[in-house]
């Protein structure tokens, strides 16, 4: 009888041994920011690895950054001390944790929401990325809050999927406003919301808003939208490969039904592609950076001054020592059913490109956007 109470205690413990390792999560993952801007150089920048600037500390989350997280152990030859993560000799960070995500906070003071690693990673909800509140009931529940502005979520997400090498992020039903602090007020540090290599964009529709109608107020599924001028909503920089946007309806500062209009369209641009091809000054090397492989599909495009605009920087500025002058490629590009409606001008080329396909694309105008351009192509 006791021989049989010992083993059953041993399968006991194995059990339970096995019930806490089964129960612990997965989290890994680089340190980097992701932002195209005007210098021109490639959009994703990796944290230095010297003197630990590539380690991260790690919270639980909905703490606004206040609780430390316990009980990490490390992974991939990573390293754990306290809540500190130590990446392995390639940068990876890798560990596991009893919670379905947490905060990692960058040594660059960038913290991102950080889901654990699922049977449906590489397919991603933006609304998982919201702001999130951790309920201190039995048992803890993650409460995610609704933003006024959308901004910090989508980049948050992009950021993780970066990480990931890439992946799918989808938009579900809704009305998603980005470059505002608060859902209307212009955030004066928003530049646009950068798409590195292998991203998917999709939301679930790409019917068009009719914003004079009021009723029903949102005739689109999916809308990602500005509330002011002179901003933009996704750019695409230099060194990417594999981008795809489809689905979805983008919509400029335009007039919708229960809102009052603020400013204009001006300055306002859908998706912007915007590189160059680098000259080092010192050493003479070029870097081409060139961009390849994008594809927009099944797209509204509304009320933009440039619905699709790619360019390349310092265009009227270009100092030949440093870049190549009008030379960065933006090639092997569909623009396939995409509806662009109201803008001053649909799409608007300006860069050295090999392979443009434009098919089932449709421009309409308004009387107001008369007589409006389709396509231009500057160079």
């Amino acid at each position: 009888m006791l021989k049989v109470l010992q083993n059953a205690f041993i399968l006991g413990a194995i059990f339970i041994l096995s019930v806490n390792i089964y129960a612990q999560n997965r989290f890994e993952g680089y340190s980097l920011t992701v932002e195209a801007n005007e210098d021109g150089a490639c959009p994703v920048r990796w944290l230095p690895s010297s003197g630990g600037g590539n380690a991260i500390d790690v919270f639980v989350a909905g703490t606004n950054l206040q609780t430390r997280a316990t009980g990490l152990t490390a992974c991939d030859e990573s390293s754990v001390t306290g809540n500190r993560i130590n990446p392995n000799g390639l940068g990876k960070w890798c560990f596991a944790g009893a919670e379905p995500m947490y905060e990692v906070k960058l040594q660059n003071g960038v913290s991102y929401l950080w889901p654990a690693l699922t049977k449906e990673s590489g397919i991603y909800n933006v609304k998982d990325f919201r702001p999130v509140r951790r309920a201190l009931d039995n048992p803890v529940k993650y409460v995610f809050s609704e933003p006024a502005d959308y901004t910090k979520t989508v980049k948050n997400a992009i950021a993780y999927i970066a990480a990931r090498q890439g992946g799918t992020l989808r938009f579900p039903d809704g009305d998603y406003i980005v470059g505002t602090t608060d859902g209307s007020t212009r955030d004066p540090s928003f530049q646009a919301i950068t798409i590195p290599s292998g991203v998917v964009v999709e939301g679930s529709g790409a019917n068009a808003s009719i914003p004079s109608s009021n009723m029903p107020y949102r005739t689109t599924s999916a809308r990602i939208r500005l509330k002011n001028d002179n901003q933009t909503i996704f750019r695409i920089g230099g060194c990417t490969n594999q981008v795809t946007i489809k689905n979805i309806e983008l919509l400029g500062n335009d007039l919708v039904y229960g809102e009052t209009l603020r400013g204009s369209n001006v300055g306002t641009i859908g998706i912007e592609g915007l590189g160059k091809w680098a000259i080092d000054p010192v050493t003479k090397q070029h870097l081409p950076n060139s961009t390849q492989f994008i594809r927009f599909e099944n797209l509204t495009i509304q009320n933009f001054e440039k619905g699709i605009f790619v360019h390349n920087v310092n265009e009227r500025n270009c100092k030949p020592a440093e870049q190549s002058c009008d030379q960065w490629q933006f090639d092997y590009v569909r623009v396939d059913q995409v509806f662009f409606l109201n803008n001053n001008t649909g799409l608007w080329i300006n860069t050295f490109n090999t392979d443009w396909h434009v098919s089932g694309t449709f421009f309409g105008y308004a009387a107001k956007k008369a007589p409006g351009d389709g396509i231009r192509l500057q160079k």
